[in-house]
């Protein structure tokens, strides 16, 4: 399964998506806002190992993490501090 971390978050989060038998392909990431407003947009190649973002200039509150591939689109809540 994907894994997030850390959460509750200051700066940086961390994004990892194990590789699977079958391809999932690049995966797309949003991030968003309690009123569902994107704050970030990024791309997780499926070569990469895990992908590292850096959240420090938003503000505190909650925020949603949308990982979409060939696969699956999996949803995760977010606080950052």
């Amino acid at each position: 399964s994907t894994l997030i971390y850390p959460n509750p978050l200051a700066s940086w989060l961390y994004i990892v998506i194990p590789s699977s038998e079958k391809s999932i392909g690049d995966s797309d990431i949003l991030i968003t806002n309690v009123l569902g407003k994107v704050v970030g947009t990024y791309k997780y190649k499926e070569s990469t190992n895990a992908l590292k973002l850096d959240l420090s200039k938003l503000s505190k509150g909650t925020y949603f993490v949308k990982i979409s591939n060939n696969k699956e689109t999996i949803t995760k809540k977010i606080i950052k501090e």
